[in-house]
């Protein structure tokens, strides 16, 4: 019983250590260094899909900031979506998001 509950434990402080935090896209951009290296999911609309030899992504825009998200997944302009990534900074657009999933 006492494994159990030991066990229960350390799978509960993972999953709460390895979570995403849900925030806004504008969030994000007021304070890029506190969300640097984290993980985060923020959802929107696809403005601005890209695609040029393997560089691939999109604008997100949640109506209040957009920010750019790199991207194996294109979704179409006006596409709705949810994007759980890492906050990373950019050569030349100062940080951006690393999807690791777009749903």
């Amino acid at each position: 019983m006492k494994k159990l509950a030991i066990a229960s434990i350390i799978i509960l402080l993972s999953l709460i250590i390895g979570c995403a935090a849900r925030v806004h896209v504008k969030e994000v951009n007021e304070d890029p260094e506190k969300y640097m290296g984290k993980k985060v999911v923020v959802s929107g609309k696809v403005v601005a899909p890209m695609q040029m030899g393997t560089l691939s992504g999109f604008t997100l825009s949640d109506d209040k900031s957009t920010i750019i998200v790199s991207s194996d997944l294109v979704p179409q302009a006006g596409d709705t979506v949810t994007v759980e990534g890492i906050v990373v900074k950019g050569v030349f657009s100062g940080h951006y998001l690393f999807a690791e999933e777009v749903r």
